[in-house]
């Protein structure tokens, strides 16, 4: 055999294997990315709203998957609202697909608003501190509360509801009212009282 022959057998030879070679890398690259379209995974249907403050394991929010591994969100939100979380699904060949899944979540506690009483007299021109009628305004994440009061301009004799309102950094609202009489002023005519209302 003349080096020419063993030199084209060398080249050829060479040739071969880089054809082969370039074919593997070809060939994995479409199974991996046919795996890669083939990844699924579906989540179960979720409610349509979730305790704020509820353990929720990721795991089990998940009907079924052909993934070999798969990177877990963790769900802990910290305010209402919806929040998205991310699943990464994964295969044989280290491909790597993200699923995405939305989840609302509301504070189902409460605030706490208590009055004294529902019900006061006074006397027209009396100057009267509607604060002073609040027991407690509190959140039990929240704590202490600051009351609106919604008082009318011009309190003059008849009734009224007097609103209070709380809300907590969730939104949630709780409102009391506090039924008023606004009394005439008595006045003293001819040794009898009189009221305004009453007199000439």
């Amino acid at each position: 055999m003349t080096d020419i022959v063993r030199r084209n057998v060398f080249f050829s030879a060479i040739c071969l294997l880089l054809l082969s070679g370039i074919f593997g890398i070809w060939y994995y690259t479409e199974q991996k990315n046919k795996a890669y379209k083939d990844i699924y995974l579906e989540f179960k249907v979720v409610e349509d709203e979730y305790d704020l403050y509820a353990k929720i394991d990721p795991i089990s929010l998940i009907k079924k998957t052909n993934a070999k591994d798969i990177d877990y969100p963790i769900i802990k939100p910290k305010t209402v609202g919806e929040h998205t979380y991310v699943y990464t699904a994964k295969d044989e060949f280290g491909n790597r697909k993200e699923f995405v899944l939305s989840l609302k979540f509301v504070d189902p506690i409460k605030p706490v608003l208590v009055l004294t009483t529902n019900y006061v007299e006074i006397t027209e021109g009396d100057s009267v501190d509607f604060n002073s009628f609040v027991k407690e305004a509190y959140d039990e994440i929240d704590g202490h509360l600051d009351v609106d009061v919604d008082i009318p301009n011009n309190l003059s004799v008849g009734e009224y509801e007097i609103v209070y309102k709380v809300s907590d950094k969730h939104k949630n609202v709780v409102t009391a009212t506090l039924k008023l009489r606004v009394n005439p002023i008595l006045r003293k005519q001819n040794n009898e009282l009189k009221t305004d209302e009453s007199s000439t």
